[in-house]
């Protein structure tokens, strides 16, 4: 009898450490397929509340603080504040070290070090299973625990819940003028600040025996800049009372710029982190449509870019990522309240995939750059000044035959604001450019040869793009406050009652336009941040209008007291006399790309007003 018994309880134990590790294995296997459907795991992330600031320990001011809490502590992440104790200690022993190396070893001995010491604890270990089982248990537990480590409630349970714990630092702050022309160094002077520097992360982990411990996992480095102008503020507050030249709210100003720019920048460069990376398992695929399980709780917006991924094996046994396409969010699911409204993507790069591959997160700037060429068409008649006829510039052929078309250079820089008014694939443009003329126009013998044409033009304007997998087709109107044509240079002129001798007499012509355009966009993406685009667009300006200016340097008289006197401004004579020369077409192909991170602020005041 006692044999059998024996036999049975053996077979029992058998039979139970057999379900153990069939409920490990299987427990394992789940969270390996978890981890290769992409399944996302809210990280909890925690701050000093401080910032390494060239040499020295400070508290984050209330500007990084809003920047930190707009950029760092994104949706994706859940917060939790150290316990001001430990912080405060290691405050005090970092008053006298100025180097960033040191300032990390002093906080891996005393701020990682107590943590992980608490960690460590075996009650808190054991509390930890409690705190999710039995919160009242708990919170007893933490009362009664927190006297002897002298800390509250809320900060052991931050301590339990705290992942990954992060510092800013900066090693360069400077505030200095540029003096871009030095020969008038009052009146081009710019004031500018720049500060590089970045974030630095430590990781807790635990391991198979339920003990912490930390390791410092990544530095990222960056930069802000911005600049303001400075010599003509002087300037116009001398010339104008009702100018202000404010130096110290100028500092202010692009302090605040640059540590923006400083802090978008770090932000966009954790999400890169395979901890951080948002990622999600295609769980409904419709032709090049998916869905996916991610959406507006973990901080996703519209066009954020995702790659479309899957795992394999490779000879050795180890898990490899193998990239297949490339995917934008068309639509934001609000997953807050309920897990089931997903968020769709388009595949706009790479042959079509089903149920069960992931995307991974592509983290950019929300800025694009466009450099484009191409030609314009616009009218220039070689008669255009036989109506002026002082000092005989009716008979100067200043053309060879009427000017109708110039090479167009233009960069435009676009801002996507598909976040804002919830409509993919939007942009928000400034667009500045130059037409260049081809001096075989000119009439060699009538002018000299430093004569010059030229125009530049400053547009902004909205334009809208569909995807058909790698081809965009976008339309956009634009509104074009700039465009000013100029004319200046020697040009020849014959004896007359006005032109005492003949020679070469400097001319000027200025005219300025104002218009609307209209444009037509192929786009081919060549990477998900390099794109070629081909661009047809039609400008309409206000019409024919009177020059701006008009006027040649003739001297034919002396006055009494010797000195020359000289013609220039020129009777530009009526509208009429004027044609339309900026209306017409253009035709430019060019190149976009997108950049990881840019140190400037540009477009900076729209961030808050993503929501989409």
């Amino acid at each position: 009898m006692k044999n059998y018994v024996k036999d049975n309880i053996h077979c029992w134990v058998i039979i139970q450490s057999n379900r153990y590790i069939l409920l490990v294995i299987s427990i394992l296997l789940l969270t390996l397929l978890e981890a290769q459907q992409g399944q996302y795991d809210r990280k909890s992330i925690s701050t000093l509340g401080m910032i390494w600031d060239n040499g020295e320990l400070k508290v984050v001011d209330e500007n990084y603080k809003n920047l930190i809490n707009s950029y760092i502590e994104v949706p994706r992440f859940d917060y939790n504040i150290l316990p001001k104790r430990i912080v405060s200690h290691f405050f005090e022993q970092s008053k006298n070290i100025h180097d960033i190396s040191a300032i990390e070893s002093l906080l891996e001995e005393t701020v990682i070090h107590e943590v992980v010491k608490i960690l460590n604890d075996p009650d808190i270990q054991m509390s930890r299973g409690l705190a999710l089982k039995d919160e009242s248990a708990f919170q007893s537990f933490a009362v009664k625990k927190g006297k002897s480590l002298g800390l509250t409630v809320d900060e052991i349970k931050s301590l339990m819940n705290s992942a990954y714990i992060y510092m800013p630092f900066i090693t360069k702050s400077e505030i200095s003028i540029i003096r871009p022309f030095w020969y008038v160094p009052l009146v081009f002077d710019r004031l500018k600040y720049e500060v590089e520097g970045g974030m630095i992360w430590w990781k807790i982990t635990v391991d198979s025996d339920g003990h912490s411990n930390i390791e410092k996992i990544e530095t990222d480095h960056t930069k802000g800049i911005a600049s303001a102008s400075i010599g003509l503020r002087r300037l116009y507050a001398l010339m104008l009372g009702s100018v202000i030249y404010d130096r110290e709210k100028l500092e202010e100003d692009i302090y605040e710029s640059a540590s923006m720019a400083f802090v978008r920048n770090m932000s966009t460069k954790s999400k890169k982190w395979e901890d951080f990376n948002l990622t999600g398992q295609i769980v409904e695929a419709d032709g090049r449509m998916y869905k996916v399980s991610i959406g507006k709780k973990e901080g996703l917006r519209l066009d954020d870019g995702f790659h479309i991924a899957e795992f394999y094996e490779d000879k050795d046994g180890e898990t490899k990522i193998k990239i297949n396409g490339f995917s934008r969010v068309v639509k934001t699911g609000n997953n807050i309240n309920n897990p089931n409204n997903l968020t769709t993507v388009r595949q706009s790069i790479g042959k079509k995939v089903s149920e069960g591959s992931i995307i991974l997160e592509h983290p950019r700037s929300n800025i694009m750059f466009d450099l484009q060429y191409g030609e314009s068409s616009l009218n220039i008649p070689k008669t255009i000044f036989s109506h002026i006829n002082r000092y005989g510039i009716n008979n100067v052929a200043i053309f060879n035959d009427d000017v109708t078309s110039a090479r167009n250079f233009s960069m435009m820089i676009s801002y996507n604001i598909s976040s804002i008014v919830n409509r993919t694939q939007t942009f928000l443009e400034f667009n500045y450019g130059a037409l260049v003329f081809d001096r075989s126009y000119l009439n060699m013998p009538a002018v000299d040869s430093e004569f010059s044409i030229t125009s530049s033009y400053f547009s902004t304007g909205l334009t809208r793009k569909f995807g058909f997998g790698r081809s965009n087709l976008g339309f956009g109107l634009a509104f074009e406050p700039y465009h000013q044509l100029n004319m200046s240079g020697d040009i020849y002129l014959e004896t007359g009652p006005e032109v005492s001798e003949p020679g070469y007499y400097y001319f000027f012509f200025r005219q300025s336009y104002v218009g609307s355009i209209l444009s037509t966009e192929y786009e081919l993406l060549l990477t998900p941040d390099l794109s070629f685009n081909l661009e047809i667009s039609s400008k309409m300006t206000q019409g024919a209008s009177i020059p701006d200016s008009i006027g040649i340097h003739v001297e034919y008289s002396y006055d009494e007291d010797g000195f020359p006197v000289y013609g220039e401004t020129l009777d530009p004579g009526d509208i009429e006399n004027w044609p339309n020369i900026m209306d017409g077409m253009t035709v430019k192909v060019g190149l976009s790309y997108t950049p990881e991170t840019f140190p400037f602020n540009w477009g900076g005041w729209l961030d808050k007003r993503r929501k989409y």
